[in-house]
């Protein structure tokens, strides 16, 4: 996911002191899946929708699949962080679920009208405590019914707006990320 910023800043990979393309050099090695993080929206220009597509069209070219990986977040999700994008701070829940069906909706479409659908779609990054806090956090206090009926409600958001953006041929599978 950060191939395109270390590129930039002047970044490159060599195989036997040849400089060449890092995607082609996993390729080369036996990689056929890589695994490319999504921000809602980003500070750098970096790990966003656009920069996912090219990477998803050059892994293509080489004939690789990838997994696309929603945070559902400006930066890293992970068991200790899963902030809210900025964006979605002051919705109310019935909008935060809107929210997460049209986002995973948007992003689906658009990879789908570059023909780079993903063979793995992970609906949030290492969700042992939740996702999207304070809605979508199950842990310590907040380990209740209501929280584990909503952060279910944010997953099933998710997932139903990437079917919707499928066709019922596409084969692309699910996954759900617990980082135990």
């Amino acid at each position: 996911s950060k191939l395109p910023q270390i590129e930039d800043n002047g970044g490159r990979y060599r195989e036997s002191n040849i400089e060449k393309d890092a995607l082609k050099i996993f390729s080369n090695h036996g990689a056929n899946l890589i695994r490319l993080r999504l921000w809602h929206s980003t500070s750098d220009n970096y790990v966003n929708l656009n920069k996912t597509q090219i990477l998803a069209k050059r892994a293509d070219s080489l004939g690789m699949k990838f997994l696309l990986d929603f945070h559902y977040s400006d930066t890293w999700a992970d068991p200790s962080h899963q902030t809210k994008p900025t964006a979605w701070n002051s919705l109310g829940f019935e909008e935060l679920k809107d929210s997460v069906y049209q986002y995973s909706y948007n992003v689906l479409s658009a990879l789908k009208k570059q023909n780079t659908i993903p063979t793995i779609i992970q609906i949030g990054n290492e969700i042992n405590c939740g996702m999207l806090w304070g809605d979508g956090n199950v842990c310590g206090s907040r380990n209740t019914d209501a929280q584990w009926y909503k952060l279910s409600a944010l997953l099933n958001s998710g997932i139903n707006g990437v079917k919707d953006a499928l066709d019922t041929k596409d084969s692309s599978k699910i996954m759900i990320h617990y980082s135990e």
